[in-house]
């Protein structure tokens, strides 16, 4: 017995000075995922929000500098942010606040959050584009039953409209909860889509646990994309990519609701090409982004 205790002594020497660089190893083979260096791939979120909300757990994040630590953590680039009191109190002061709270941090990318007009939360569609050009903000998002206003277009077709004469990328969150349940009304997304066949339409936080309606939709609409951060299938990138392409697909986080790393992995350890992972990561966001016509 004694004989056995010596004899690990060295080893145990051996790991407890080289205790970090074996630490560390650990730590690098875990989040490089599969494929080429992952170091060349630039992540760019899609759905994060900043700001007090309700229903947070005391001691969660929220607030800007949250949002950057958990960026530097997570090794996000870029993300496209909107503000909770947009969705929660009014988007005209939380579009604003957006702004306040934005200004000086580059990584940071404005999303306004835009409803009716006829109830004077936000300005006709003509003076919403003009304030968006102004401000350079190239994203919009649409809470369809947190606002209970509908998307057809009696309702809000005069903006879609205007929206699309621009390419301006419109986010459609369709739930009440963080995770947008399986039972959205796929009719209201295909007509928004066919009306307005030259508007990027991205579904946000889609908990699908039923393929079928969703990828009918992707198959009828070509203009609809997925955001991944609700998108929780086994091998769900690589059917996405593998089915529609990989330009259908953008990485977010839901952060503050979910962890960044669960999307982060979803890329990073997809069974795909390297061109698709960086597409899927960011490179598909910004390219819209940059789409936008003035």
């Amino acid at each position: 017995m004694a004989g056995s205790v010596i004899s690990l002594i060295p080893t145990l020497v051996l790991f407890a000075l080289a205790q970090r660089y074996f630490v560390q190893g650990v730590v690098l083979s875990g989040t490089k995922g599969k494929g080429a260096a992952m170091d060349t791939i630039t992540f760019f979120d899609a759905n994060c929000q900043v700001g007090r909300y309700n229903y947070r757990i005391e001691g969660g994040p929220y607030s800007r500098a949250d949002l950057s630590v958990d960026g530097q953590a997570q090794e996000i680039a870029r993300r496209l942010v909107f503000h909770a009191m947009a969705k929660e109190y009014s988007p005209a002061v939380g579009n604003q606040r957006l702004l306040d709270e934005l200004a000086g941090h580059d990584g940071l990318v404005p999303c306004w959050v835009v409803s009716s007009w006829t109830s004077g939360e936000t300005p006709p569609p003509a003076e919403m584009i003009a304030s968006l050009r102004e401000r350079d903000i190239r994203a919009v998002r649409f809470f369809r039953e947190f606002y209970n206003v509908p998307m057809a277009e009696w309702s809000m077709g005069a903006l879609w409209s205007e929206l699309e004469v621009h390419r301006v990328p419109l986010f459609l969150d369709l739930g009440l909860r963080w995770a947008t349940m399986d039972d959205f009304n796929s009719d209201e997304v295909y007509d928004l889509c066919h009306a307005h066949p030259i508007l990027p339409v991205i579904l946000v936080k889609h908990r699908i646990r039923y393929n079928r309606r969703i990828y009918q939709l992707l198959e009828a609409c070509p203009n609809l994309r997925l955001e991944l951060s609700g998108y929780w299938h086994f091998r769900a990138v690589e059917e996405i990519c593998t089915r529609f392409g990989a330009d259908r697909l953008l990485f977010g986080t839901n952060w503050p609701y979910m962890d960044s790393s669960f999307a982060r992995a979803m890329v990073m350890y997809a069974e795909v090409t390297d061109s698709m992972k960086a597409a899927v990561a960011g490179g598909n966001l910004a390219r819209l982004l940059e789409g936008v016509r003035w």
